[in-house]
């Protein structure tokens, strides 16, 4: 049995999230737990490596340009000839949003690369240094995975088969009013529909792949605040000495200030999250506005498309804000007790019995922490998102039916 090592501050080991041999250990974890999703992310562009030394290195980057590239080429072709595509003023204004927010995330995940794997890696060494199995912590998040696979697959599909409904139809397609058809060149239509299509495909996964990272976070983060304190109080009931709680609070102060390098990785994306979220609610809205059950029954792809896109639009918001309440809620309380109660212990005049004291008004604070996924805590938790989504709802509903 390997004994697990304390987490110190003054440990040098410890406090470089950056340390060579330590990132050898992690991997080992992160590879278990992270695998399924880190693999599909790399495959659509965005791969998490820990170091420029890695012989992979420059042809991970290649890739992830190439993609990048591609994106923005079709992104770009998507916003010039979608409003003579999609004649609806509400629809086009979705798909804008939609395919923008798409090309936001991506390129978010893409700066933050480095921080997001280090970030990952310092929670896996410290689930290591407690002894946790961080899979078994992720099964669930592994499983949400393999089974959307199939949902997004089939949202991606009847997308891209009414865009190329629309294309086929549309009797012309204009960039900077030139017209294609008649033009006569039927590659350059091929093109913008391959384009548009690739936009469509590569923004839905984009955004799946960046909800499941930011859920698995918020996971994780809240599963170590939870069973660290848990030692916690069950320590605080033995008879230990001053060194002792010195180190257990010290693994604490780590962990609680692990969180914030999480929410520094991932914040933004989860707020782009959010408006993505509002863009698929208002995609369907849109649609229903516009059309009839007797013409969305004659669109079988297009209703298809709106019925999944309205429910990815609550799926996104309940799972950030599920996942992310309880943690921040936590996160917030628990950072403000440490840091009140670090003085007093590492104060080096304080006696033992003065240390037990703040010890033991710690371990009760963190007992009664309410990290329960209530109404109530949603809205504290999550109220700069909440009003930013509510004020988002209320600009987008004037634009879209003001139209």
């Amino acid at each position: 049995m390997i004994q697990k090592t304390r987490i110190h501050p003054e440990d040098p080991e410890t406090s470089s999230p950056t340390n060579p041999e330590l990132l050898g250990e992690r991997n080992e974890i992160l590879g278990h737990a992270f695998h399924l999703l880190l693999k599909t992310s790399s495959l659509i562009g965005i791969t998490y490596k820990n170091s420029p030394k890695n012989r992979n290195f420059f042809l991970v980057n290649c890739w992830d340009s190439l993609i990048l590239i591609l994106n923005v080429f079709s992104y770009t072709v998507s916003i010039l000839t979608i409003n003579s595509i999609i004649t609806v003023v509400q629809m086009q204004l979705t798909f804008y949003a939609f395919f923008t927010l798409g090309l936001l995330i991506r390129i978010s995940l893409l700066i933050k690369r480095r921080r997001v794997f280090l970030t990952i890696s310092h929670a896996s060494y410290l689930y290591d240094n407690l002894g946790l199995n961080i899979g078994k912590c992720l099964r669930g998040m592994q499983y949400i995975i393999i089974s959307f696979y199939f949902w997004f697959f089939l949202i991606t599909t009847l997308l891209v088969l009414y865009i190329r409904g629309i294309i086929m139809s549309t009797s012309d397609i204009e960039i900077f009013s030139f017209s294609l058809r008649r033009s006569g060149s039927s590659a350059l239509v091929v093109i913008v529909a391959i384009c548009i299509m690739f936009c469509a495909v590569v923004t839905t996964v984009t955004i799946y792949i960046s909800l499941v990272l930011c859920c698995s976070f918020y996971i994780v983060a809240k599963d170590v605040l939870k069973r660290y304190g848990v030692k916690l109080v069950e320590a605080s009931t033995e008879y230990i000495n001053k060194d002792i709680l010195i180190s257990y609070i010290s693994g604490y102060k780590k962990i609680v200030f692990c969180f914030d390098e999480i929410n520094s990785s991932v914040s933004f994306c989860s707020l782009l999250l959010y408006a993505a979220s509002v863009t698929c609610f208002f995609n369907t809205i849109s649609v229903i506005a516009v059309f009839d059950m007797e013409a969305l029954w004659n669109h079988i792809a297009l209703l298809g498309e709106s019925v999944l896109t309205f429910i990815m639009s609550f799926v996104i918001f309940f799972s950030l804000t599920g996942t992310g309440s309880g943690a921040n809620l936590a996160h917030s309380f628990l950072k403000v007790k440490v840091l009140e109660s670090v003085e007093n212990i590492f104060d080096k005049t304080s006696s033992e019995v003065e240390v037990m004291a703040a010890y033991k008004m710690l371990a009760q604070s963190i007992a009664n922490i309410p990290t329960s996924f209530t109404a109530g805590d949603m809205f504290t938790i999550n109220k700069a998102l909440i009003l930013t989504t509510a004020g988002a709802l209320v600009t987008y509903g004037v634009i879209i039916f003001g139209n």
